[in-house]
């Protein structure tokens, strides 16, 4: 995957950079800015150099306006809406040595030799993401992307957590604005 994917700005090449070099990365930005793409290519590239040995793919169960109900089927059949956006990233395929985790699930792992992702953390409380944070081991890192402007949930934590642990050490906070990724109508949409 990463050999095909290149940042298209400046922007996902300092989110890249951030990701691949602090224990804890926060991609924030608008639909359509990549932070789900560079997330999974930096975490690509982190088993590639032996960095980390997993990647465990995560994201809270949050629907946008509309219940699902039960989904029938065994755990990974009923993540499979939510782990989508990772397989597109990754050509339709997901790789042996990544792992999707219900964030519900979490509590009692530590997230070592791994690289979790977070992904839509603009739905995640502020004991979710608690939660997910305090996970981070040894030779572990962490990628957190979320959309503020995108929130399905009444009081997003995201925004709070960003700042508390913004200017720490090994840990980096990239905003990428650019919405013009995916497609030139993009920002007319979200305007």
């Amino acid at each position: 995957m990463t050999d095909t994917w290149s940042p298209r700005n400046e922007e996902q090449a300092d989110a890249y950079g951030s990701c691949t070099h602090n224990a804890i990365t926060f991609l924030l930005g608008p639909a359509g800015s990549g932070k789900t793409h560079v997330a999974v290519a930096a975490a690509q590239r982190l088993v590639e150099r032996n960095t980390v040995s997993r990647i465990w793919l995560t994201r809270p169960l949050v629907e946008c306006d509309e219940k699902l109900g039960y989904l029938k089927g065994r755990l990974d059949e009923k993540l499979e809406p939510w782990l989508a956006p990772f397989r597109d990233v990754n050509g339709g395929k997901m790789p042996r040595h990544v792992e999707a985790v219900p964030l519900g699930f979490m509590r009692g792992r530590t997230i070592w030799d791994s690289v979790a992702i977070l992904d839509e953390a603009q739905n995640a409380t502020r004991k979710q993401l608690v939660m997910f944070l305090s996970r981070l081991g040894r030779r572990g890192r962490v990628i957190v992307t979320g959309d503020t402007d995108q929130c399905d949930i009444r009081q997003p934590a995201l925004p709070d957590v960003v700042r508390r642990l913004e200017g720490l050490t090994g840990v980096g906070v990239v905003t990428m604005r650019d919405a013009g990724v995916r497609q030139e109508l993009l920002p007319e949409i979200l305007r």
